[in-house]
């Protein structure tokens, strides 16, 4: 193995986007899932914003033998939005992560003004995006049957591009219902941006909190690696996973991606033992594969 990747050995990325998509992306989950092996990662987790891709994993599997690799469904229109027949469906072909609305978001539609932001990609963009919450700040039927289906499979959900009050909202009710899994993505992002304050409550409610390499890159730069690195020297490396979010075309391939972030880390102080913790212990947990 290549000494530049020694660090990625056994270590799971459980959040980047691939092709085929409707926004441009560097490589396809195959290829993606090449990288992984060769550089020594034992799993990885693709994102896809239209239409479940827990399905194409069969054939990234057989092409790709040597490294666990997933899919879920992310709730956007392209799947009739907070359906269950889509979670169902998606779990039935093992699908190991549900994420809550993401670019079609009402938070994200709101603050982008129905764009994706930086990348235009091919779609026709709603006014109004899909919330979690009714008119009375309630959570809708529909996500808590899809809860009750998360936490029957015992798979992750995934906060996504919802608000700060819909997740706490989210979480609430997830942990009530017994989901066990709860990931909020990628916190730092643009959307949805949330607090420390914020992220070590909802640590403190048993979720993990994703640390993705993305915000803190030139394209995005939301955040600095020192506000990761706070965030998890406060909230504990047990209860932060990272990743990349990587799959743009203007950047890295997810495995350098992850490399580079994780020596970024460590350059700043986190230490082995750590990252260990967060890139190999608890995906492993939240993907079962202990």
């Amino acid at each position: 193995m290549d000494k530049r990747m020694e660090v990625l050995e056994g270590a799971i990325d459980l959040h980047f986007h691939a092709t085929p998509d409707l926004h441009d992306r560097l490589l396809d989950e195959i290829e993606i899932a090449r990288d992984a092996r060769e550089a020594g990662m034992r799993a990885v987790l693709s994102k896809a914003h239209y239409g479940i891709n827990a399905s194409r994993m069969y054939y990234v599997s057989r092409a790709v033998p040597g490294i666990h690799t997933f899919g879920g469904v992310v709730l956007n229109p392209a799947v009739g939005g907070l359906n269950p027949s889509a979670v169902e469906a998606a779990i039935a072909f093992g699908g190991k992560e549900v994420w809550m609305p993401s670019i079609f978001s009402d938070a994200h539609i709101k603050h982008f003004k129905g764009t994706y932001g930086t990348m235009p990609g091919k779609v026709k963009w709603p006014e109004k995006g899909i919330s979690v919450l009714d008119g009375e700040g309630k959570l809708l039927p529909a996500v808590k049957e899809i809860l009750d289906m998360i936490a029957q499979a015992n798979i992750i959900l995934g906060t996504s591009h919802c608000s700060a009050e819909e997740s706490r909202i989210l979480i609430d009710e997830a942990v009530r219902r017994g989901v066990k899994k709860i990931l909020i993505t990628h916190p730092h992002n643009e959307v949805p941006s949330l607090s420390l304050e914020v992220q070590l409550e909802f640590a403190r409610k048993g979720a993990y909190l994703e640390h993705c390499f993305l915000p803190t890159t030139p394209m995005f730069f939301n955040a600095r690696i020192q506000d990761v690195i706070e965030v998890i020297r406060k909230a504990g490396p047990e209860r932060c996973v990272i990743a990349t979010d990587f799959g743009q075309v203007f950047n890295p391939s997810p495995a350098e991606g992850l490399r580079m972030f994780i020596l970024g880390l460590m350059n700043q102080g986190i230490t082995r033992e750590e990252i260990s913790i967060m890139v190999r212990k608890n995906p492993a947990k939240l993907l079962d594969l202990d």
